[in-house]
This record gives C-alpha cells, structure tokens and sequence, in this order.
C-alpha cells in the first residue's frame, strides 16, 4: 500500500503569509499597534522580515486562533499608545 503524501497547508488568497494590515484587520486593531506590538516583540504570531518587509505566517496564525499552538507572546502586551 503506498503512503499518502501530507496535505499542504490551505493556502489564503494564494499565499502562506500575512501582511501587517491583514493581521491588524484579523485581530481588530489598527496597523500601528501592530507595528508597536512587532517591535516590542509582543504579537502572537511571530514577525519574519525581508529587508525593510513584514511578514506573519498565515498557518501559524490560524493554528494560534484556534488554539492548536500557543502564542509566540504568551504575556500580556504592554500599553499602546497609538497617539504618538
């Protein structure tokens, strides 16, 4: 009997990766806090960069959403202050 291949990750829009303004839309705040939280290193997701670009995996993303993985951040943000 031949073994199945793992299915591949279900791919979003065509890519396995989040831009800060989806993760913002998908976690109900704004892009800046977004921003913050990345360079204080407290998101649940954790941040890949490419040069000056900002990525989040989409999977691990949803695995965190759903409970399958604990967050990258496990603490409790610090307060943002998105005015400045």
């Amino acid at each position: 009997m031949a073994k199945q291949a793992k299915k591949p990750p279900p791919i979003t829009n065509g890519r396995l990766t989040m831009t800060p303004d989806e993760l913002a839309e998908a976690l109900g705040v704004g892009k800046t806090t977004i921003y913050k939280l990345a360079k204080l290193d407290q998101l649940p997701v954790k941040t890949h960069r490419l040069g000056r670009r900002m990525l989040f995996m989409r999977q691990e993303f949803d695995d965190v959403m759903a409970g399958k993985r604990a967050p990258y951040y496990d603490g409790v943000p610090e307060a943002i202050d998105d005015d400045e």
